[in-house]
């Protein structure tokens, strides 16, 4: 068994007994259950500005705070805390956790438990108490009168040492000119995400659809969020290594959680620079750990046309392609988003799945797109995938070598309906090079210096070729 001299044992109980007297005065804290109000900016990087108002009673004069349950996902760098006549002169983002070592340096100069088992049984034969004199890694004990460096058994603690901290806490030096009852603590953290995702559900006809779209928020930061006012960002907002230590990063953050914006139909929105604010509805719960998914906006009946497109990629112009070649038809929906459509508003990016009833109603999923932040005023496409009923075949009919760095190609596209409707293909191909069209079936539509686009009518259980002839240099 370990023990050291008694005139170490006698030096060290010495500095044990001054402790006490050598602690600062004990600091003001804010728990969780002093928060009055609580209010997220979340953005679509998967980071968050956090405001947090606590109630606490912060004398005149010198003292430390300290403001518990920050998440563990928390950005030190960011913590900025705000209230009339307080300044801060130091703070600190204490995130200790709890392990054993940590509880021992924690509990130097107190007593905790020595829990000591049968090491056949593992059961707890006696429970002794010890003085920790120092902590690990040099540990010295004080057991029954005798000095140790190791422990018989297990430490057991009475209670959580000041210092260690089941989820991180702010901790700030501060200055107040008079009392202070309240404070705000706004910082940034990480694990907070979220995505718009969208329901477009067709008519029967397939002329009209309905949207429904939700935010999906994802709570991963390691806390909990309870009554929140929340506002989601979407557009993608530049972040710097430093941008928390100048003036532009909290503050300016802090202005977007802080803006009231009047509330409207569906979730509030706002804009804000570059980016669209959406403020949600009433106040919003994130467990730690959940997925939530509050209502964005709802629309009906919005006006929706079904397009047919072909691209088939690069066109071969430099060389000879002497068998048919299938190219895939996209089934495409698209619609205005416009008021006269039911819509005229910004729609944050997101995934869009659109379902359609069977001859029963029941409604069956017919593809899903992913969609970028669609403007108000701007046409939304969505593809839903390959058209089963209508096909189409390229073939390169002539090809011809004017010189080294020209050629002359025909090629015919033949389209097949097998609807009993007639349809509209929409063709595109990219041609390289420095191209002009010498001959075809229909004009075209220049979408590009690299892209003929035509709008070809396909019958009813029939066919349409459309056919051209391009002169390309190279």
């Amino acid at each position: 068994m370990p023990f050291v001299s008694r005139s170490l044992a006698a030096a060290l109980l010495v500095a044990t007994a001054l402790v006490p007297a050598a602690r600062a005065q004990d600091p003001v804290t804010a728990p969780e259950a002093a928060r009055e109000a609580l209010s997220l900016t979340l953005y679509n990087s998967g980071s968050a500005l956090v405001a947090d108002r606590r109630a606490v009673a912060v004398p005149a004069g010198e003292s430390r705070l300290v403001i518990q349950g920050l998440p563990s996902a928390a950005e030190p760098a960011s913590a900025f805390l705000r209230a009339d006549g307080l300044a801060v002169r130091s703070q600190m983002v204490e995130a200790t956790p709890p392990t054993t070592q940590a509880l021992l340096a924690a509990s130097v100069g107190q007593e905790i438990g020595v829990a000591v088992t049968d090491p056949d049984t593992g059961a707890v034969t006696e429970t002794l108490r010890a003085r920790v004199l120092s902590a690990p890694p040099a540990a010295v004990y004080e057991i029954d009168g005798r000095i140790r460096t190791d422990l018989p058994g297990e430490p057991v603690f009475d209670s959580l040492p000041d210092g260690v901290h089941l989820t991180p806490v702010w901790s700030g030096a501060v200055t107040a000119a008079a009392p202070v009852e309240a404070v705000t603590l706004s910082y940034l953290t990480g694990g907070l995400s979220w995505d718009a995702g969208y329901v477009a559900t067709l008519s029967a006809d397939g002329d009209a659809l309905d949207l429904d779209g939700r935010a999906t928020i994802r709570n991963e930061s390691g806390a909990a969020f309870t009554g929140a006012d929340v506002a989601l960002v979407a557009g993608d907002v530049a972040r710097a290594p430093d941008a928390m230590q100048k003036g532009g990063g909290p503050r300016a953050m802090m202005a977007m959680a802080e803006s009231a914006p009047a509330r409207m139909d569906d979730a509030a929105r706002e804009q804000l620079g570059a980016f669209h604010l959406y403020t949600l509805e009433g106040a919003v719960d994130l467990p730690a750990g959940a997925v939530v998914q509050p209502a964005l906006l709802t629309a009906r009946d919005v006006p929706v046309e079904t397009e047919y497109r072909i691209e088939g990629g690069h066109v071969i112009v430099h060389g000879r392609q002497a068998e048919d070649q299938p190219v895939p038809v996209e089934t495409r929906l698209t619609f205005e988003n416009v008021a006269e459509a039911g819509l005229g508003k910004p729609l944050p990016a997101g995934t869009v799945r659109v379902f359609r009833p069977d001859a029963s109603g029941t409604p069956r999923l017919v593809g899903a797109d992913r969609v970028e932040h669609m403007a108000e005023g701007r046409k939304v496409s969505l593809t839903l995938g390959r058209a089963f009923d209508v096909t189409a075949e390229r073939v390169q009919t002539e090809f011809e070598r004017l010189s080294e760095r020209v050629t002359r190609t025909s090629h015919r596209i033949t389209l097949r309906n097998a609807r009993d409707a007639a349809v509209t293909v929409r063709v595109v191909e990219t041609i390289p090079g420095d191209w002009t069209m010498v001959d075809q079936t229909q004009p075209h539509e220049k979408e590009t210096a690299s892209r003929a686009a035509w709008d070809v009518q396909v019958p009813a259980g029939g066919e349409a070729v459309l056919g051209y002839t391009v002169r390309t240099e190279f």
